[in-house]
């Protein structure tokens, strides 16, 4: 069975759907997911020094 489905993902896919939102938000949305979706991942390393204090 396919993991949980993350409520951040479906609300964005609900917002994708929705024939109320205009077509601009939905090619807004569309361009952020591809972004994210084939940025570099961050060594682990990396991502820790980003959060500590100092």
């Amino acid at each position: 069975a396919p993991p949980p489905m993350d409520p951040d993902v479906e609300a964005l896919l609900r917002r994708l759907v929705d024939p109320n939102v205009s077509d601009a938000e939905k090619f807004h949305i569309r361009e952020t997911i591809r972004y994210l979706a084939y940025r570099p991942t961050l060594p682990v390393g990396a991502r820790k020094r980003g959060k500590q204090a100092g």
